[in-house]
């Protein structure tokens, strides 16, 4: 059979967790620029019968409203008349609505709303997080938190959202913010030099032992499993004054 485009908008208004499809979606226009701050997605819906004009005749979409956007090539004919295609891999981006057209007789005619890539907005959120100078972080570490302290969903039953993981444990968020040692995107670690734990060790250990500590800085971290340790001195097979589960990651043993 020929291939179908198949595209879904889903509405969530600013400070809830109740999404709604929409439904009448005449035209779907992303764009994307050089800068993330021109990425930008514009929505038209037909608002027939005043499907989204309140009793005091005011246009329902507001500011900070989020519009995710999902879009794939059906090539099967499967799940046409189903959401269970919409997910992480054929997720377009989500959008915060920044501005809403229609005319004064909003009652009798389409309405566009247009929406900012929300990735722009969090970077803008994560560049002004502050850590504390008692705080053992590493930049992708402070990245992580930063991610998850302003994309936390609180809705636990969305499909669409990612579980946090470590001490972020049960808890939904609206980015995928894990590190390539917990299966995500964040780089955490280089590819050398590495060693192999040489011996067992428990979550409170301090003290290391592995075959080689050739290669490695004087002072620095390490990733066993998905858990960040800092280290303050070496010996030729020990790493010393070791903090255990730095990032809030979770001490291994």
């Amino acid at each position: 059979m020929s291939s179908i485009l198949q595209q879904a908008v889903n509405w969530t208004k600013a400070n809830t967790t109740v999404v709604v499809p929409l439904t009448d979606v005449v035209d779907v226009h992303s764009r994307k620029g050089l800068d993330i701050k021109n990425n930008i997605c514009e929505v038209t819906v037909k608002n027939a019968n005043k499907l989204y004009v309140d009793a005091t005749n005011n246009c329902v979409f507001g500011n900070k409203d989020r519009l995710t956007v999902f879009a794939q090539l059906n090539n099967t004919g499967a799940n046409l008349d189903t959401t269970a295609w919409q997910d992480s891999t054929t997720l377009i981006g989500n959008f915060l609505l920044k501005e809403i057209k229609h005319t004064a007789t909003i009652d009798k005619q389409q309405i566009k709303v247009i929406g900012v890539d929300e990735a722009y907005i969090l970077f803008n959120k994560v560049f002004s997080k502050q850590f504390g100078l008692t705080e053992k972080f590493t930049a992708p570490g402070a990245f992580r938190s930063a991610v998850r302290l302003n994309t936390a969903s609180g809705d636990a039953s969305n499909p669409n959202d990612f579980s946090g993981t470590d001490e972020d444990s049960g808890t939904k968020f609206k980015v995928d913010a894990r590190f390539v040692s917990e299966g995500g995107s964040i780089t955490d670690y280089r590819d050398s030099p590495t060693t192999q734990l040489n011996g067992s060790i428990t979550s409170s250990s301090t003290t290391i032992t592995v075959d080689s500590t050739v290669g490695f800085q004087d002072e620095g971290t390490l990733v066993i499993g998905s858990e960040h340790i800092y280290y303050s001195g070496i010996t030729p097979t020990t790493f010393t004054g070791c903090e255990r589960g730095i990032d809030l990651t979770m001490a291994v043993s």
